[in-house]
């Protein structure tokens, strides 16, 4: 503390460091005002990550399917033994994104002369939206089911015969735009 002397001789104490209430309340003030103006930017800031995420993944793994397509004969995945009049399944699917194949699209451990093919992906993505991994896989002859109205225990939707490829989950972007149509 400085002590000083006013003009009748008393001596004055001020503390120096200190704030007063005045100037305390004038700062908290000013941030309330500041994050007023900045929040409702940052509002709707995890919907667009999660469908930015989305569009990423979609992005990465229909360029690793057509990948596979390309170095097995035209053949997407999700055959099993790589047979494209066979019923597709997820289980052959994630097997053969997530292993190595040879060039009929059977499933190996490990790389090797025959295996030469893959992996495509450590594994399938989790949906940034919905939080699951679980594909869904359409039969061939079947039209794509609609989009779901509600909770589905399923994250991608995923038709071989024509290599599409979906968020199958509800709800829509910031921009109205339905995770489905992505």
């Amino acid at each position: 503390m400085s002590e000083r002397r006013d003009q009748h001789g008393s001596t004055l104490r001020r503390r120096e460091g200190a704030f007063t209430l005045v100037e305390l309340i004038i700062v908290v003030l000013i941030i309330a005002i500041l994050a007023a103006i900045v929040a409702p930017r940052f509002s709707g800031a995890s919907e667009i990550a999660g469908g930015s995420a989305l569009l990423q993944d979609l992005r990465y793994i229909r360029q690793q399917i057509q990948v596979y397509r390309a170095q097995h004969h035209g053949v997407s995945p999700g055959y099993p033994g790589g047979d494209p009049d066979a019923t597709p399944t997820e289980a052959d699917f994630v097997a053969q994104m997530t292993n190595p194949t040879s060039s009929d699209g059977s499933v190996g451990s490990s790389s090797s002369q025959t295996f030469r093919f893959g992996p495509y992906m450590a594994e399938i993505p989790i949906n940034p939206i919905n939080g699951l991994s679980a594909v869904f896989v359409v039969p061939n002859g079947s039209t794509l089911p609609p989009p779901p109205t509600g909770p589905t225990s399923y994250g991608w939707l995923y038709k071989p015969e024509s290599m599409e490829f979906k968020a199958y989950l509800a709800g829509q972007d910031e921009n109205g735009r339905a995770y489905y149509d992505y």
